[in-house]
Protein backbone atom coordinates (compact mmCIF):
# COMPACT_ATOMS: atom_id res chain seq x y z
CA UNK A 1 0.00 0.00 0.00
CA UNK A 2 1.63 3.65 -1.26
CA UNK A 3 1.38 6.99 1.08
CA UNK A 4 -1.86 8.85 0.50
CA UNK A 5 0.02 11.72 0.43
CA UNK A 6 3.39 11.68 -1.50
CA UNK A 7 2.13 8.54 -3.52
CA UNK A 8 5.53 7.33 -3.75
CA UNK A 9 6.68 5.28 -0.65
CA UNK A 10 4.80 2.11 0.75
CA UNK A 11 2.80 3.52 3.63
CA UNK A 12 4.22 2.33 7.49
CA UNK A 13 1.72 4.65 9.55
CA UNK A 14 -2.08 3.58 9.73
CA UNK A 15 -3.99 6.35 11.00
CA UNK A 16 -7.77 6.45 11.81
CA UNK A 17 -9.49 9.64 12.98
CA UNK A 18 -13.10 9.88 13.74
CA UNK A 19 -14.82 13.64 13.86
CA UNK A 20 -18.49 14.40 14.22
CA UNK A 21 -18.93 10.45 13.90
CA UNK A 22 -17.29 10.28 10.83
CA UNK A 23 -14.37 7.91 10.40
CA UNK A 24 -11.36 9.28 8.30
CA UNK A 25 -8.35 6.59 7.99
CA UNK A 26 -5.78 7.74 6.14
CA UNK A 27 -2.24 5.66 5.47
CA UNK A 28 1.30 7.62 5.29
CA UNK A 29 5.11 6.98 4.83
CA UNK A 30 7.52 7.37 7.49
CA UNK A 31 8.72 10.67 5.92
CA UNK A 32 5.14 12.46 5.47
CA UNK A 33 4.20 11.20 8.70
CA UNK A 34 6.75 12.60 10.64
CA UNK A 35 8.66 14.90 8.34
CA UNK A 36 5.95 17.52 8.38
CA UNK A 37 4.93 16.97 11.90
CA UNK A 38 1.33 15.34 10.50
CA UNK A 39 0.97 12.85 13.57
CA UNK A 40 3.94 12.72 16.64
CA UNK A 41 3.85 11.95 20.08
CA UNK A 42 4.02 15.75 20.96
CA UNK A 43 0.72 16.01 18.99
CA UNK A 44 -1.27 12.67 20.16
CA UNK A 45 -0.15 13.49 23.86
CA UNK A 46 -1.31 16.87 23.17
CA UNK A 47 -4.36 15.89 22.09
CA UNK A 48 -5.29 13.50 24.15
CA UNK A 49 -4.64 15.58 26.97
CA UNK A 50 -6.25 18.50 25.97
CA UNK A 51 -9.53 16.19 24.94
CA UNK A 52 -8.72 15.43 28.76
CA UNK A 53 -8.74 18.84 30.06
CA UNK A 54 -11.64 20.24 28.25
CA UNK A 55 -14.13 17.63 30.00
CA UNK A 56 -12.51 18.01 33.05
CA UNK A 57 -13.76 21.73 32.90
CA UNK A 58 -16.23 20.78 31.34
CA UNK A 59 -17.37 19.25 34.17
CA UNK A 60 -15.73 21.78 36.85
CA UNK A 61 -17.14 24.71 34.75
CA UNK A 62 -20.38 25.95 37.30
CA UNK A 63 -17.19 26.26 40.25
CA UNK A 64 -15.09 28.35 38.91
CA UNK A 65 -15.03 32.06 39.35
CA UNK A 66 -15.42 34.37 36.38
CA UNK A 67 -12.30 35.18 36.08
CA UNK A 68 -10.42 32.83 36.40
CA UNK A 69 -6.60 33.86 37.14
CA UNK A 70 -7.80 35.12 40.51
CA UNK A 71 -7.29 31.69 42.00
CA UNK A 72 -5.62 29.93 39.30
CA UNK A 73 -2.58 27.74 40.72
CA UNK A 74 0.50 28.90 39.07
CA UNK A 75 4.26 26.81 39.73
CA UNK A 76 6.55 28.69 41.34
CA UNK A 77 9.55 27.54 39.27
CA UNK A 78 8.70 28.14 36.05
CA UNK A 79 5.80 30.57 36.23
CA UNK A 80 3.35 28.23 34.50
CA UNK A 81 -0.23 28.45 35.17
CA UNK A 82 -2.65 25.94 35.07
CA UNK A 83 -4.48 27.37 32.09
CA UNK A 84 -1.29 27.83 29.98
CA UNK A 85 -1.00 23.86 30.96
CA UNK A 86 -4.51 23.13 29.55
CA UNK A 87 -4.01 25.19 26.41
CA UNK A 88 -0.67 23.05 25.60
CA UNK A 89 -0.71 19.92 27.07
CA UNK A 90 2.51 20.33 28.91
CA UNK A 91 3.97 21.02 31.75
CA UNK A 92 6.38 23.50 32.05
CA UNK A 93 9.00 21.66 34.25
CA UNK A 94 9.32 18.76 37.06
CA UNK A 95 7.85 20.81 39.81
CA UNK A 96 4.41 21.57 38.24
CA UNK A 97 3.44 18.32 39.17
CA UNK A 98 3.35 19.65 42.86
CA UNK A 99 1.77 22.50 41.98
CA UNK A 100 -1.24 21.21 39.84
CA UNK A 101 -1.31 17.98 42.22
CA UNK A 102 -4.98 18.54 42.90
CA UNK A 103 -5.99 19.29 39.19
CA UNK A 104 -3.58 15.92 37.80
CA UNK A 105 -4.99 13.67 40.45
CA UNK A 106 -8.50 14.43 38.90
CA UNK A 107 -7.30 13.55 34.83
CA UNK A 108 -5.17 10.87 36.24
CA UNK A 109 -8.27 9.26 38.09
CA UNK A 110 -10.26 9.96 34.82
CA UNK A 111 -7.58 7.77 33.47
CA UNK A 112 -6.28 5.71 35.63
CA UNK A 113 -8.42 3.10 37.51
CA UNK A 114 -6.69 2.65 40.53
CA UNK A 115 -4.24 4.55 42.73
CA UNK A 116 -1.59 2.19 42.87
CA UNK A 117 0.18 0.04 40.24
CA UNK A 118 -2.00 -3.40 39.56
CA UNK A 119 0.02 -4.65 36.92
CA UNK A 120 3.04 -7.63 36.42
CA UNK A 121 5.87 -6.99 39.22
CA UNK A 122 9.35 -8.16 38.18
CA UNK A 123 10.48 -11.78 39.50
CA UNK A 124 13.34 -10.20 41.41
CA UNK A 125 11.60 -8.26 43.90
CA UNK A 126 7.72 -9.46 43.50
CA UNK A 127 8.33 -10.80 46.47
CA UNK A 128 9.10 -7.90 48.59
CA UNK A 129 6.24 -6.02 47.37
CA UNK A 130 3.68 -8.92 47.50
CA UNK A 131 5.11 -8.84 51.26
CA UNK A 132 4.65 -5.10 51.23
CA UNK A 133 1.75 -4.99 50.14
CA UNK A 134 0.23 -7.48 52.40
CA UNK A 135 1.43 -5.63 55.31
CA UNK A 136 -0.29 -2.74 53.97
CA UNK A 137 -3.51 -4.41 53.94
CA UNK A 138 -3.42 -5.73 57.33
CA UNK A 139 -2.32 -3.17 59.28
CA UNK A 140 -5.25 -1.52 57.39
CA UNK A 141 -7.20 -4.24 58.86
CA UNK A 142 -5.87 -3.96 62.19
CA UNK A 143 -6.99 -0.14 62.79
CA UNK A 144 -10.38 -1.00 61.27
CA UNK A 145 -10.83 -4.13 64.34
CA UNK A 146 -8.99 -1.52 66.74
CA UNK A 147 -11.50 1.25 65.42
CA UNK A 148 -14.75 -1.38 66.31
CA UNK A 149 -12.97 -2.51 69.75
CA UNK A 150 -12.39 -6.29 68.87
CA UNK A 151 -9.06 -6.22 70.16
CA UNK A 152 -8.83 -10.15 70.15
CA UNK A 153 -8.91 -10.19 65.88
CA UNK A 154 -6.56 -6.89 66.07
CA UNK A 155 -4.04 -9.01 68.27
CA UNK A 156 -4.21 -11.91 65.85
CA UNK A 157 -4.00 -9.96 62.68
CA UNK A 158 -0.56 -8.10 65.21
CA UNK A 159 1.00 -11.52 65.45
CA UNK A 160 0.43 -12.13 61.90
CA UNK A 161 2.24 -8.95 60.88
CA UNK A 162 5.07 -10.00 63.44
CA UNK A 163 5.64 -13.13 61.93
CA UNK A 164 5.63 -11.48 58.25
CA UNK A 165 7.88 -9.53 59.66
CA UNK A 166 10.26 -11.70 61.03
CA UNK A 167 10.40 -13.67 57.35
CA UNK A 168 8.36 -16.43 58.43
Amino acid sequence: MLCDRCKKNPASVHMQQIVNGMKTETNLCHECAYGEEHIGLDNFFQGLLGSLLASNMAQESHVLPVDHSINEPTCAHCSTTYREFRDKGRLGCVHCYEAFSAQLAQIFGSIQTHGEHRGKIPLRSGARLNLARRLKQLRQQQQGYVDTEEYEKAAAIRDEIRRLEMGG
